[in-house]
């Protein structure tokens, strides 16, 4: 008998020492993905470059942008502007919507090393994705129309670069506000629709369907649920849905704008770009 509750006692060891190995690694590798409450993996502004900015190429300036909340209320975020040290007169300038600039990517680097300036909100939290089509939309909205009318900012080179959900905000501003030059929407959300009321939450009920050890749809577990207030706020209201998608008023874009997406994306699939509505079947 004590043989017995001695292999008992190792099993269960063994299990609660795996079990605290497994949840510290995934922990890990969880935040090495999403980057904590920034979502640095999904902002899709380029690759890290060796080629760094020292603090006397670059000079940095913090605005605070009030807008009006869906609720009514005003709320106040910051935006930060990058701007060439030897900066003369009115410069370019290209604005990042949603996510925070990152400074140590491709892009930004060439951004500054071209004469350009650059403008992205400073701080970006995880629940902004849950009011990306209205609060957040409004904010950047905001924002940008604050650069436009800033002295040392060329009014009529604006552009706007974002990806994902920056890419969306990208889509909407680029059909919202008149004046930018042009845009570039990296693997955007074009059909809120079905990317947060059809294909989320398909995603989500096969992860909940799958075996412990076969999560099947990782990157979607982790990421839709940010997302999932959009989806409970406007439910069946198919109206509202075509309201805050930019597929539904393409019409509206008058400046050049490319759209860079992979057919082999799973978390912004391409079929919202290529189709009116997506195909049946998941595969």
């Amino acid at each position: 008998m004590k043989k017995f509750l001695k292999k008992i006692f190792k099993g269960l060891l063994f299990i609660l020492i795996f079990l605290v190995v497994f949840t510290s690694s995934a922990v890990s590798k969880f935040k090495s993905i999403i980057g904590g409450e920034t979502f640095s993996a999904f902002a899709l502004q380029g690759a890290s470059t060796t080629e760094t900015l020292s603090e006397d190429e670059v000079t940095k300036e913090f605005v605070d942008i009030s807008y009006i909340k869906e609720d009514g209320s005003i709320d106040t975020r910051q935006i930060i502007i990058y701007k060439p040290t030897d900066a003369e007169g009115d410069i370019p300038l290209v604005y990042i919507p949603h996510y925070s600039i990152e400074e140590d990517s491709v892009d930004f680097v060439t951004y500054i090393k071209n004469g350009w300036a650059a403008a992205s909100p400073y701080e970006f939290k995880g629940d902004y994705n849950g009011v990306l089509e209205t609060d957040d939309l409004v904010f950047n909205n905001a924002a940008l129309y604050t650069l436009r009318h800033m002295d040392g900012i060329d009014k009529e080179r604006i552009a706007i670069v974002g990806g994902s959900a920056g890419g969306y905000t990208t889509l909407m501003l680029s059909e919202l506000q008149m004046g930018t030059v042009a845009s570039i929407a990296n693997a955007p959300i074009a059909n809120a629709y079905f990317n947060f009321h059809e294909y989320f939450p398909a995603c989500d009920e096969i992860n909940r369907n799958c075996g412990l050890l076969n999560f099947t749809m990782p990157i979607q577990g982790m990421v839709s649920k940010s997302f999932q207030p959009i989806n409970d706020i406007i439910g069946e209201d198919y109206t509202k849905w075509e309201a805050v998608s930019p597929i539904s008023m393409a019409d509206a874009i008058s400046s050049p704008l490319v759209t860079v997406h992979y057919t082999s994306d799973i978390l912004v699939p391409i079929d919202q770009i290529i189709h009116k509505y997506t195909y049946e079947d998941n595969d």
